[in-house]
């Protein structure tokens, strides 16, 4: 997505944008039948189970952003085999809640919500993005464990790692970060468990 007129010091609120389209997109499609909601940063859960994920990056010069890149992904007709970890328990798909959704359908609906939310924001700045975000949050009043981003959510017999952080998410900032109950800065980056997963860790 090609954005020239959106502020560079907007660059950073892209981030939540394409896991917003996704939820608008599945609600969409469904018609409000499924409520997907984001499991920080990018993950897109159906009744704990992850459906669909997105990745972005942009590029700015000087006072602007000159491109938008953006990776999406959705388990439309199948779940994919991925072994259980404590920042993913378990896989899901759109077919298995019984949706007829096609390929097609995700991929035309995910685009329309895409290109709404890009221009959304290049009119009107970030805020109505950040308040999406929020509203669709698995992670507000959940306690969570932050682990590095290096944690891949297996570790050998008595090398179980240590979260960075733990507490009660009571909101996320503009920038994203979470603000624990209990941790004086907030947190910007790492991997994040729900509290009952993080006994996970293991082979």
């Amino acid at each position: 997505f090609p954005e020239p007129g959106l502020p560079a010091r907007d660059a950073g609120s892209l981030a939540m944008l394409p896991a917003v389209a996704l939820v608008e997109a599945i609600r969409a499609m469904t018609d409000g039948r499924l409520r997907p909601g984001i499991k920080w940063v990018n993950d897109v859960l159906l009744d704990g189970r992850k459906v669909g994920g997105a990745l972005t990056a942009t590029q700015t010069q000087g006072d602007s952003v000159r491109s938008v890149l953006v990776g999406v992904g959705l388990n439309v007709s199948a779940t994919p085999p991925v072994p259980p970890t404590p920042f993913v328990p378990s896989v899901g798909s759109l077919a298995e809640t019984g949706s007829r959704v096609t390929w097609a359908d995700a991929c035309a609906a995910v685009l329309a919500a895409l290109g709404r939310w890009m221009t959304q924001v290049a009119s009107a700045g970030p805020a109505a993005l950040l308040d999406a975000y929020r509203d669709a949050s698995l992670v507000i009043g959940r306690e969570v464990c932050v682990y590095e981003e290096s944690a891949d959510g297996h570790a050998a017999a008595g090398s179980r790692p240590s979260p960075l952080h733990r507490g009660v998410v009571r909101g996320i900032a503009a920038d994203l970060a979470l603000i624990l109950e209990g941790v004086e800065t907030p947190v910007t980056g790492g991997r994040l468990a729900f509290a009952e997963d993080c006994p996970r860790f293991g082979p």
